[in-house]
This record gives structure tokens, C-alpha cells and sequence, in this order.
């Protein structure tokens, strides 16, 4: 059996997370306006198509040069504030993790970025997974090179995200895909004809599994 796992909003309480991340701003001045405003950076992955990512470094460097201000105080913080993210792992992640072997887990995070790596790092969940991908590219192209040629092995995926449970879904048909809709995440994505199962949490997503 392989198990593939999102980390933002799966495993990882995101939406506290950048909450906790303003409020530090705003201790220096800086509204969630501005917070906002410099949030993503846009580039092209290798295929052309435009993507967005979170670069703190760059955030900060376009804040100080909107306001004019120092910032050594609040990267310092923020330093801080990033060497103690496991806080922010959900109460049912390290359970379900712990039920299965790790040959069986895979971590496919979206957004390859210097940032994430460190967040992923910082959680303490690394050691749980067989492999940790995090991309910028699809999900389901980075799954196909961890799943094997045998048809009758039991493969899950489990994602926040109605749009990456389809892709993987087409790619993958075989896959049985678990739509995780915690009341803590940020997107309310309604099940589709891709999404196998629907669960709250992590505690539903492995009865599910168990009982597949």
C-alpha cells in the first residue's frame, strides 16, 4: 500500500499558521494589507505556465522598500517563529502517521520553495515519510514515480484540493482519492465524481483506509 498525503491544511494548520504570521507583522507596523500585497511572487515552471510562490525573503525586501523601514527585527522574529512550526501540526496527524509503515507514506507538497522546504523541516513529520516531494509542477506526474507496476497494490491520496484530486484522479484511475474537509482549512471544496471519499479529518480519512 502507498499513502500520499498534501501537508498544507492535511497535515499542517496553514490557516493559523499565516494568521500567527501577520499578527507578527502587525507588531511592527505592517498592516495585512501590506502583508498581502507582497505575499506571492509569480514566475513560469519549466513548462511555461505561470505559478505562484511565497518567497519571505522577497516579501520582506518589497515591504521595506514600499515603507522605507528596517526590518532586522522582524526577520529575526520570524526566525523564531519558523524553528517552532511542529505547534501548528494537527492533533490527528502524528496518530494516523504512526498506523502505517513508513515505505508507505509519501508527502507531496505544492510550491518548491526555500520556505516550505523549512516548514516541512521544522514540522518534525520528516521521518515519518518514505519521500518528501514538494513541487511545482503536478502532483500526480511526481506519484507516478513512486508507484510500482503492480496493478493490485492499494494506493490513496489524500488532498484539501478538489482540482489536484481530479488531475491525480485522470492520471491515476486506480487511485482512491479521500477529499479531507477540515473546518480549520481555507478552501471548501464540494465533492465531485473524482473525490472517492469525504472525511473531516485525519481520524475519518484512516477509517476509510482501514476499512477499504
Amino acid at each position: 500500500m502507498k499513502i500520499f498525503l498534501d501537508f498544507d491544511d492535511v497535515l499542517f494548520n496553514t490557516k493559523k499558521f499565516i494568521q500567527d504570521e501577520i499578527d507578527i507583522f502587525r507588531k511592527y507596523g505592517i498592516s495585512e494589507e501590506i502583508f498581502k500585497k507582497h505575499y506571492y511572487q509569480y514566475g513560469k515552471n519549466k513548462k511555461g505556465k505561470i505559478i505562484k510562490k511565497y518567497n519571505l525573503k522577497k516579501q520582506l525586501q518589497g515591504i521595506k522598500k514600499e515603507l522605507n523601514i528596517n526590518i532586522d527585527n522582524i526577520e529575526n522574529e520570524l526566525r523564531i517563529f519558523l524553528s517552532i512550526v511542529s505547534r501548528y501540526i494537527f492533533s490527528d496527524t502524528v496518530l494516523f502517521l504512526k498506523q502505517f509503515e513508513r515505505k508507505e507514506l509519501f508527502l507531496i507538497s505544492y510550491s518548491k520553495t526555500e520556505f516550505q522546504k523549512l516548514k516541512i523541516k521544522n514540522s518534525g513529520l520528516a521521518n515519518y515519510f518514505e519521500k518528501i516531494k514538494i513541487t511545482n509542477g503536478n502532483k500526480e506526474e511526481e506519484m507516478l514515480k513512486f508507484i510500482g507496476k503492480n496493478k493490485k497494490e492499494e494506493l490513496f491520496f489524500i488532498d484539501d484540493r478538489v482540482d489536484y484530486i481530479l488531475k491525480v484522479k485522470k492520471k491515476i484511475p486506480q487511485i482512491k482519492t479521500i477529499l479531507l474537509k477540515r473546518k480549520e482549512g481555507r478552501y471548501d471544496n464540494e465533492k465531485n465524481k473524482y473525490c472517492d471519499f469525504v472525511a473531516k479529518n485525519l481520524k475519518q480519512a484512516l477509517k476509510i483506509i482501514k476499512n477499504d
